[in-house]
């Protein structure tokens, strides 16, 4: 005679093996759903959730505890333990530095000394990894399109923006020509060099709006040729300055 209590054993039987059949089917296909680990988080004071490091996404501490069980202490949370150990007090964007920055708070784009503080660096610097090859292909192209300005301008300001992304440079390229001749391939290589997270494009009443997050950016694109709707060029222009 099956009873309750040895059908509801079953049961857990039945579901635990299920559950691990399908950890050992997400690991075999490269998708191990149980790997996150304290050290991906830090516990961001000011909104009191989580910065997920590899994206600099937020998360709620209910989704953190969710995916995270401390080792040997089923009561205690991973939210709890960031609280206390992983805690940062502010966060910006700056190219160039670490992600994690001890003893420095900024305000109004000046550092301030704060040995009690960390800051969290919301830039991702590029995954792509430089090796030697030939770019004769797309330094010809540029040639191409722009022959009096590419070695003396154009291929200049592209090594910058990937070589030193933190220092802010008062001079812009403006790329004219007709459509299709190739002006978006042209930024391709670039946008792959500095992270494509990095790269942010907008048409002209997104960059005279009120809203500029894509500030945040190595290059920003500024396309007319993607423009919606009526605004003043002028406007524009002397915005840009």
């Amino acid at each position: 005679m099956i009873t309750r209590s040895n059908f509801e054993i079953d049961l857990d039987i039945i579901e635990r093996e299920a559950r691990q059949e399908e950890e050992r089917n997400a690991k075999a296909n490269g998708h191990d759903r149980s790997d996150l680990k304290l050290d991906d988080f830090v516990a961001y004071m000011p909104m009191h959730n989580y910065i997920f490091k590899p994206t600099r996404e937020t998360w709620p501490a209910s989704s953190v505890n969710a995916r995270i069980t401390l080792i040997g202490d089923k009561k205690a949370k991973a939210s709890e333990w960031l609280d206390k150990n992983a805690a940062v007090e502010q966060a910006t964007w700056v190219p160039g530095k670490p992600m994690l920055i001890p003893g420095k708070i900024i305000s109004d784009g000046g550092w301030i000394d704060a040995p009690e503080c960390t800051l969290f660096n919301l830039y991702r610097p590029p995954s792509l990894v430089p090796k030697e090859g030939d770019v004769s292909l797309w330094l010809d192209h540029i040639h191409k399109l722009y022959p009096d300005h590419a070695e003396t301008h154009i291929v200049p300001w592209f090594a910058h923006r990937v070589q030193r992304p933190w220092e802010k440079i008062n001079f812009a390229l403006v790329f004219l020509g007709a459509q299709g001749i190739g002006k978006d391939t042209l930024l391709e290589p670039v946008k792959a060099a500095i992270g494509p997270w990095n790269f942010a494009e907008v048409n002209p009443m997104q960059a005279l709006g009120r809203f500029n997050s894509f500030l945040k950016s190595v290059v920003l694109r500024i396309s007319e040729a993607r423009d919606v709707g009526d605004y003043d060029r002028y406007a524009l222009y002397d915005h840009l300055k």
